[in-house]
């Protein structure tokens, strides 16, 4: 059927092969330039569809032959791609380019290679195209047609000089693409040719492996008979019957235990092919491995039995037919979780029921604690939960940390779960080791219907944790905004300290989450109150660069520059943290930049000490001094130095500061710079003409500091 394109007119009717009615349009000036949304020409419409007619005519009508589609795809390569040979001899004889690429690297060859039309692949070879040219992949025209199996263009390609060796860029040869797709003619002639049938691509996968992957049991045998090595491992130490196995090809299994291969080799996670069978669920290949030897009790590294893996992925019949064959349906693995925990993690309730009836222990905690209720409940499968509680199941027992299967189920907001548990008489009150109940595990994560649901049953919005937080602290410091609004509208207190002073807005200030901060505030929370080592909201934005709170809240009154219980302002913590639009806005609202902390260091001398060459450019331009002392008589240029920030330490010089300013101590930049090990830095601030001899800490000179550092440093 001929593809129909839906540009102009003229595209419609050079598709179609209308000679009549291209000529008509363009007599009526229509454009055999213009490109459709694809950008395809009328040109490459006609092409499409092998309408050489009209391809003859709007070349004559100056038409362009070379020109790509959105794709890359010339004309020329659209007519070798459908295998309209005539087509494609007249645009080589109007000069197309039969070596241009599309955006893949993709040649006409390897397009008519790759959809098997050999006459084309036969003129375009005569006209010298390239028969080993690589596409962006690295594949060539011969690994196109072995992939999708044209028998005839491999032979000719091969005859012509293709090389039957050469790889692609995920290092698969013609032989690996032809065994994957199951095309046993294109085998069989590439190995008599003398294709390696050893060669395995990046991930280690042969061609015997890449047959048995894909079921292609004809392949199989005909690579083994010609010496394939059946049991070679591939990256991940993986067999063809480990491969054949996941994908349940048991044929192939069959036939490749009946060639010797090693029923229970593991992989590099002490996989078996049982172990694979079981996880994919593939009953008949499970049932098969188990009469031949496979170890069902054997366990990979994670301590995972088969069992443990059918289990895992709900495939109740090989769960059944391990049982039968004796699997231990209560073994732990290395976290003590049994099949039980695993089915109902994974909410396989058919699973689940079935072991229970076996006699799996229901009551039965992984290494944390947690039952088999817990998992479910956790991950919110209700219908197991009801069956587990209904069989005895401890609904309050704890986990290690002390959560109930309420708890988790709270933290994870499945709500339906939550109701069948409180109405089984689960505790909605009670806290695990951190202090924390249902109701703060479902605020802290933002799960609105469960929290308005445990608030409705009675929870204690009060209640706080070990650190002093409540349930409200918790919505937010993780910027819940529509559970803040509820347990606000609750009446909770808005004001309420953790136990470290944290307040509300400090803590929703502190992660950027713009939404609570205005509620807060319209609730009338107090904006200028210390929290955490006396840090106010403002600072606690200004430290973490929320700029759009930082704004919000000197829009609402924050005091500018009053210190958190270390000295520090907003913007120096700003400052600190490299947070340059912070920075710029703050000293924009008048922030005074020649503030020092407690212990005398400067919003210049922080930005410096971290290396934030943006910050220090900014402060120095708006006036900061670039030789006043802060901590310990350290200027910015030796906070820098001191650091190796080799960029700021050249700013700072270039900008007038003292090469040769010493600190309290008496230590010059040169001399930190050469204590901490920055040759960089030193070799720049001794080209700047730095006294060499200047003793410092100690009386020792920038050269004894550096031999102290790292025995010797070559400083010239």
């Amino acid at each position: 059927m001929a593809h129909r394109f839906q540009g102009t007119p003229l595209h419609t009717a050079s598709s179609n092969g209308h000679l009549n009615v291209v000529q008509f349009l363009t007599d009526q000036g229509a454009d055999v330039k213009r490109a459709d949304d694809k950008g395809r020409s009328p040109l490459q419409a006609a092409s499409w569809n092998g309408h050489l007619v009209v391809v003859q005519f709007l070349t004559g009508q100056g038409a362009d032959l070379n020109r790509a589609n959105n794709n890359g795809s010339t004309p020329l390569h659209t007519a070798s791609s459908h295998g309209h040979l005539d087509v494609v001899q007249f645009l080589t004889d109007q000069g197309a380019d039969f070596k241009r690429a599309d955006d893949k690297g993709r040649s006409p060859l390897q397009a008519a290679s790759f959809n098997g039309h050999l006459d084309v692949v036969q003129f375009l070879t005569g006209q010298e195209a390239n028969i080993n040219r690589v596409g962006i992949d690295g594949r060539t025209p011969l690994y196109t047609a072995s992939s999708k199996g044209h028998l005839n263009v491999v032979q000719f390609l091969i005859e012509k000089g293709a090389d039957l060796k050469k790889a692609g860029y995920d290092g698969r040869t013609p032989l690996l693409a032809a065994s994957f797709n199951g095309h046993l003619d294109v085998v069989t002639f590439l190995i008599g040719q003398g294709a390696d049938l050893k060669k395995a691509e990046k991930y280690g996968m042969t061609p015997l492996h890449m047959a048995s992957f894909n079921g292609h049991l004809d392949v199989v045998q005909f690579l083994t008979d010609q010496g394939g090595d059946l049991n070679t491992a591939d990256n991940d130490a993986r067999t063809p019957l480990h491969v054949a196995s996941s994908n349940g090809h048991r044929d192939v299994v069959q036939f490749l235990i009946g060639k010797g291969a090693d029923k229970n080799r593991e992989d590099k996670d002490g996989w078996t092919p049982l172990y694979t069978a079981s996880f994919d669920g593939h009953l008949d290949v499970a049932q098969f491995l188990t009469g031949q030897g496979g170890d069902l009790k054997r366990a990979d590294k994670d301590d995972m039995t088969p069992l443990h893996k059918a289990s895992f992925n709900g495939h109740l019949d090989v769960v059944q037919f391990l049982i039968g064959q004796g699997a231990d349906l209560n073994k732990g693995n290395i976290h003590g979780r049994t099949p039980l925990n695993t089915a109902s993690s994974n909410g396989h309730l058919d699973v689940v029921k079935f072991l229970i009836g076996q006699g799996a222990d229901l009551k039965r905690a992984d290494k944390d604690a947690r039952t088999p209720l817990h998992a479910a409940s956790s991950n919110g499968h209700r219908d197991v939960v009801q069956f587990l509680i209904g069989k005895g199941a401890d609904l309050n027992r704890l986990g290690r940390d002390g959560s109930t299967p309420l708890e988790v189920a709270s933290l994870n907001g499945h709500l339906d779960v939550v109701q069948f548990l409180i109405g089984q008489g689960a505790d909605l009150k009670r806290a695990n080791k951190d202090g924390r109940t249902p109701l703060f595990a479902a605020s802290l994560n933002g799960h609105l219907g469960v929290v308005q649901f445990l608030t409705d049953q009675g929870a204690d919005l009060k209640w706080a944790d070990k650190d002093g937080r409540t349930p409200l602290f918790a919505a937010s410091f993780n910027g819940h905004l529509d559970v803040v609004q509820f347990l606000i509208g609750k009446k909770t207190d808005l004001n309420r300290t953790g136990n470290d002073g944290s307040t509300l807005l400090e803590a929703a200030s502190l992660k950027g989450h713009l939404d609570v901060v205005q509620f807060l505030i319209g609730k009338k929370a107090d904006l200028n109150r210390t929290g955490i080592g006396g840090r106010t909201p403002l600072q606690a934005a200004s430290f973490n660069g929320h700029l759009d709170v930082v704004q919000f809240l000197i829009g609402q009154g924050a005091v500018l520059n009053k210190v958190g219980r270390d000295g520090s302002t907003p913007l120096e913590v700003a400052s600190i943290k490299g947070h340059v639009d912070v920075v710029q806005f703050l000293i924009g609202q008048k922030a005074d930049l020649k503030r020092a902390g407690n212990d005398g260091s400067t919003p210049l001398e922080a930005a410096s000490l971290k290396g934030h060459l943006d910050v220090v450019q900014f402060l120095i331009g708006q006036g900061a001094d670039l030789n006043r002392a802060g901590i310990g008589g350290r200027t910015p240029l030796q906070a820098a130095s001191f650091k190796g920030h080799l960029n700021v330490v050249q700013f700072l010089i270039g900008q007038g500061a003292d090469l040769n300013r010493v600190g309290r101590d008496g230590s010059t930049p040169l001399e930190v710079a050469s204590l901490k090990g920055h040759l960089d830095v030193v070799k720049f601030i001794i080209g700047q003409k730095a006294d060499l001899n200047k003793a410092g800490i100690g009386g020792h000179t920038p050269l004894q500091a550096a031999s102290f550092n790292a025995g010797k440093h070559e400083l010239y």
